[in-house]
């Protein structure tokens, strides 16, 4: 079936993906508990075949995860425990110098960091070395963040919305990257911030 699929959908234009994948997600919410189950093994099981994830592949976990399993499994709301950034000044550096750097030539990374830091007033963060902007570490901090006030969290949207506009485009990789984020936040986003180009 994945054969099948994939044949249909190799040469589908990029910034078709995650509209296409919303269009899916209230049939896959029909899903009987065992369907989901198998549903949710073989995605890991095609996602982890060539033993790295993509940037694409972490961003469709993460909005299968926040939209399918409250259907499935019981869900706790994460508990708020930050009311100011001050507290979060390490995952909000990650968080920041990632999306600087996802889609960015060298010369715009700090200008884009520049420009998200500006959305975040009396918050001193510095830029980290492309070393430390992994998924795995962008995954941790995330999960920090999602304790913070729905306002807050917001903020670290905007944020991140100024950062990858800074060079004037919008790539599909950073569009996508925001939409994982976005959902990691419980702070839902349009699929696309602008008419990306296909870098």
């Amino acid at each position: 079936t994945a054969k099948k699929l994939y044949e249909r959908v190799v040469d589908l234009d990029p910034r078709a993906r995650l509209p296409l994948l919303d269009m899916t997600l209230p049939a896959l919410c029909t899903m009987s508990p065992p369907q989901y189950q198998s549903f949710m093994k073989s995605f890991t099981v095609l996602a982890d075949a060539d033993d790295r994830h993509s940037l694409f592949e972490w961003v469709l976990a993460q909005i299968l995860i926040r939209h399918l399993r409250p259907h499935f499994d019981p869900v706790r709301s994460p508990v708020t425990l930050y009311y100011s950034l001050k507290g979060l000044a390490e995952p909000v550096a990650v968080l920041l110098s990632t999306m600087a750097r996802v889609g960015h030539t060298e010369q715009w990374v700090e200008p884009a960091f520049d420009a998200a830091r500006s959305q975040l007033s009396g918050l001193e963060v510095s830029l980290l070395p492309a070393s430390q902007c992994t998924l795995r570490s962008l995954h941790a901090s995330l999960k920090k963040l999602t304790r913070a006030t729905a306002r807050l969290r917001g903020q670290l949207i905007d944020a991140s919305v100024a950062a990858i506009c800074a060079d004037g485009h919008v790539t599909v990789q950073e569009a996508e990257l925001l939409r994982g984020i976005a959902d990691l936040l419980d702070c839902p986003v349009p699929p696309l911030v602008s008419s990306p180009s296909k870098d």
